[in-house]
């Protein structure tokens, strides 16, 4: 095929030169396609990365929450544990006392 040139030469047109642009076109839609391909890649990771980090918020706050219930039981245990020596003592004196007013009972029914 001639196209034709202001010399009037004419020259011949590479039947090639068309498919290198389509060949051309095909590797930067294969470029196009790859890159797509890999940020859909990228898309997906950080969903998935975005949803690990919500559960472990969720099972953060969990623990937290379980954490100060713990601390509160345990700050309410340790009020009691200081109280139970004077629990004790005044069980050991109610107890006492009312063996001292048994005493007098168990004689009269003697």
């Amino acid at each position: 095929e001639r196209n034709g040139t202001m010399s009037g030469g004419g020259s011949r047109a590479a039947l090639g030169g068309g498919m290198k642009a389509q060949v051309y076109d095909a590797a930067a839609e294969q470029r196009l396609q790859d890159a797509t391909s890999a940020l859909q890649g990228v898309s997906e990771k950080i969903a998935s990365l975005r949803s690990e980090c919500a559960e472990l918020k969720r099972q953060r706050r969990d623990f937290v929450k379980q954490c100060d219930k713990l601390e509160t039981t345990l700050d309410k245990l340790q009020i009691e544990r200081k109280s139970l020596p004077e629990q004790l003592q005044e069980l050991e004196q109610r107890h006492s006392d009312l063996q001292e007013s048994v005493k007098p009972m168990a004689k009269a029914e003697k």
